[in-house]
């Protein structure tokens, strides 16, 4: 894939603290976009970041 790193779904997991359970929820719900070889997962690094800066809120401390 033109040099991209690819995660395993669980060095995704391990990249973004994130728990296998939570990443099969936003598989399913479409939020991170990923391919399937055989029975694996495949998540490419572009994908991960995307979704981690553009799909997740940012922090907003309470007044």
């Amino acid at each position: 894939m033109n040099g991209q790193e690819i995660f395993t779904a669980d060095s995704f997991c391990k990249h973004y603290s994130i728990s296998r359970s939570y990443l099969t929820e936003r598989l399913k719900a479409g939020d991170i976009a990923a391919k399937r070889i055989g029975n694996r997962i495949r998540i490419t690094r572009e994908e991960g970041d995307r979704w981690f800066y553009e799909g997740n809120p940012d922090y907003e401390p309470a007044a």
